[in-house]
């Protein structure tokens, strides 16, 4: 593994527990608008932008697609404090990273106001020097787009950057942005699938995803 000087993280079941949450969010805010789309149905497509989905694959009209996007943005932050929880070991390793100096970057396709909603309520704001959201760029991942623009704002090449995420778009994301090392969290896709995806390395919890680049940030000191 290259020396790491930046990281890039995505949000959602890597960072929060938020699959089944925002599944829920989104399930209820659709029959809010007369549409019925089940969260099992919602929970398939993990990692999905759910404006394209309810668009593209739900078959949803774009206006009542758009009314029933702003009610799960209003409902999401609403209803989060209290119901959505911070994946283990997310504050050791933020702690660990930010108190070495490491700038990070938050790459997610969540809207980006959301999405820094989200560090708010769990007091990560200052620790993410950049935030790309799927209304920051024109492509979302798995297109290297967002990496690339975090990358940018860091200030940081790809050789020496990581990013840790959970699914099979984050791997391909980081991988076709070319960023050297790629960590995927396995738990909502399984090892193989993230090291297809591209992963240079898999860890089943963030203490592992710690124990992994803590050495690498150390070695540069």
């Amino acid at each position: 593994m290259d020396t790491v000087r930046a990281v890039l993280f995505d949000l959602d079941d890597t960072l929060t527990a938020s699959n089944e949450f925002a599944a829920d969010v989104l399930s209820a805010s659709a029959a809010e608008h007369g549409v019925v789309i089940t969260a099992e149905n919602v929970r398939a497509y993990r990692g999905a932008v759910f404006l394209p989905l309810l668009r593209d694959v739900f078959g949803v009209e774009p206006a009542r697609a758009d009314a029933i996007y702003d009610t799960y943005r209003l409902r999401y932050e609403e209803m989060m404090r209290g119901r959505l929880e911070p994946t283990r070991g997310a504050d050791a390793l933020l702690d660990t990273l930010r108190s070495r100096g490491v700038p990070l970057a938050l790459v997610t396709n969540k809207a980006e106001a959301l999405a820094g909603a989200v560090l708010d309520l769990f007091g990560w704001r200052d620790a993410f020097t950049m935030l790309v959201g799927h209304d920051s760029s024109t492509s979302h991942k798995p297109h290297p787009e967002p990496a690339l623009m975090a990358l940018a704002g860091l200030a940081c090449d790809a050789q020496h950057a990581a990013f840790v995420g959970d699914s099979v778009s984050d791997m391909k994301c980081g991988r076709s942005a070319g960023i050297t090392t790629v960590v995927g969290l396995a738990g909502t896709s399984t090892a193989d699938e993230l090291f297809e995806a591209g992963a240079t390395h898999v860890c089943h919890d963030l203490a592992e995803v710690r124990a992994l680049l803590a050495p690498e940030i150390e070695a540069r000191a």
